[in-house]
């Protein structure tokens, strides 16, 4: 048994990955006529010594990094860690804390990171709908000015300015479109999307030192 560091394991393990993936791809097989000798420039007998080799030294591999994994998924349920609670969305930053495990913290983590990326595309909806809202309030004021000037501009008939102004503001109200956002959302995004970085730093710094400290056996 070998006892090490989380963030040690980590690092061997996604260098056994690593390397497991570049083994997988190796040929341990050969079709070869009866006369021929050689096989990528060795004998018949080296080659297959070699690729028995390469097979155990692959076997070898995916079992450490298999023990590694169980030490690393053991550790990261029995251990625990003092994290931001976290209240929702629409919360505001709170040093409440809450004492997790790493397997909690972890998949907090990608979960408020997927979040992020949802928040994230909702500003840009957010500034698409704006921008449109935008287009259809000119194109709503052009369409009230061009029926003012239909109705008004060639007429002979004084027309008192509270009239007009009057005629204008039920046009408006007619033409102008609404911008519904039941949720206040258009004005919060950007305060969310800042509080889901800063939480997910946090939490990441605080597992980055968990793991450095957190020591784990493995089994040889």
């Amino acid at each position: 048994m070998t006892e090490m560091t989380i963030r040690a394991a980590l690092t061997k393990k996604k260098m056994l990955d690593k390397q497991i993936k570049e083994m997988s791809r190796e040929n341990f097989f050969a079709i070869v006529s009866k006369n021929e000798t050689f096989i990528e420039g060795m004998t018949r007998k080296e080659w297959e010594e070699r690729v028995q080799a390469r097979f155990n030294s692959f076997n070898d591999k995916v079992k450490y990094r298999d023990a590694l994994n169980v030490a690393i998924l053991h550790a990261n349920a029995i251990n625990l860690i003092d994290v931001p609670k976290f209240n929702g969305l629409n919360s505001k930053p709170t040093k409440e804390m809450e004492r997790i495990s790493f397997a909690a913290a972890i998949s907090r983590k990608g979960y408020y990171t997927e979040l992020l990326q949802y928040v994230t595309r909702m500003i840009s909806v957010r500034n698409e709908a704006s921008s449109m809202f935008s287009t259809r309030v000119r194109e709503a004021e052009s369409t009230v000015r061009n029926r003012m000037n239909a109705e008004y501009g060639n007429t002979a008939v004084a027309v008192s300015s509270s009239e007009r102004n009057k005629r204008e503001e039920e046009m408006l109200k007619q033409l102008l479109p609404d911008f519904l956002d039941p949720n206040k959302l258009s004005t919060s995004l950007e305060d969310v999307k800042d509080f889901l970085e800063n939480y997910i730093a946090e939490i990441d710094s605080i597992l980055g030192h968990a793991t450095e400290v957190t020591m784990v056996t493995v089994q040889d």
